[in-house]
């Protein structure tokens, strides 16, 4: 609530259910998709761009989008290193102007460029308006 951040990046584990965040007990449970896509639609102001770097988010990308202009997913499970190579080609895009559509694209070539068989496994989502 302090900090309005244009962008947010998850980046962590998930199931088929989507992200998923540690409970109480230590245990991983799913966040429920209704409820983060809620969360972000009281962001929407904001909030330009949703990265939900984990396995499985795809679903729950596709319920944000409903409030923000931009959401990446993930369509199925991704490996530590497709995640990280995704985000750094990502984030140095952004940081050299590019624009968000541009910047993915990026990310899913600097997945391929490193060998790693997954670059289609990220999915940029728009809001439909």
């Amino acid at each position: 609530m302090d900090n309005s951040p244009q962008i947010v990046h998850f980046a962590g584990h998930g199931d088929d259910d989507g992200i998923l965040v540690e409970g109480n007990k230590g245990r991983a449970i799913p966040v429920p998709v209704d409820a983060l896509a809620d969360l972000f639609g009281l962001c929407q102001e904001h909030v330009e761009c949703v990265i939900l770097n984990a396995c499985h988010s795809e679903i729950q990308a596709t319920a944000i989008a409903e409030h923000i202009p931009y959401v990446i997913g993930m369509s199925a499970g991704i490996s530590d290193r497709a995640a990280i190579e995704f985000a750094v080609g990502f984030y140095d895009a952004l940081g050299a102007g590019k624009p968000i559509e541009v910047a993915f694209q990026f990310a899913q070539n600097a997945v391929a460029l490193a060998g790693v068989p997954e670059d289609r496994t990220p999915v940029l989502i728009r809001r439909d308006d």
